[in-house]
């Protein structure tokens, strides 16, 4: 395929010169995940020492139970536009986690709302690292 950004400044795929199909390589919806991706999944799931969940609403499985197979003591963190995973009604019927944010007594779920990339900056800021992605204003 060709890329061009001629007219609108935007890449697009030129239909002409493509061969065939264009699938980035990433799973798509309704498709399996490898094996490969099950054995080692549940082998990090019992070493994870802190999940970072980024822009999603885990509703599709089976990533969406990772965050319910990690030790229960493990932090969790989310950066996403909203809160995810709060109802405990509709979790118990999808099978989704749930996180307790707001919750006394919560220790290990921290929400951190927003633009994603300036979330991820302030983490790599509080964490001392350096960050080379310019981000939105």
């Amino acid at each position: 395929a060709v890329v061009s950004t001629q007219s609108t400044g935007k890449a697009t795929v030129n239909e002409m010169m493509c061969d065939g199909v264009i699938k980035p390589d990433i799973v798509m919806f309704g498709e399996n995940l490898s094996q490969e991706y099950l054995v080692k999944s549940s082998v990090d799931v019992g070493k994870c020492d802190m999940l970072i969940v980024m822009g999603t609403s885990l509703t599709v499985g089976p990533v969406n139970r990772i965050p319910n197979e990690i030790p229960p003591s493990t932090p969790r963190l989310i950066l996403n536009s909203e809160k995810i995973c709060t109802d405990i009604e509709a979790a118990t019927h999808t099978n989704s986690p749930m996180f307790w944010f707001d919750h006394e007594g919560n220790k290990t779920d921290v929400f951190m709302g927003g633009d994603i990339d300036q979330s991820v900056g302030k983490l790599v800021e509080k964490l001392g690292w350096t960050w080379s992605h310019d981000l939105p204003e």
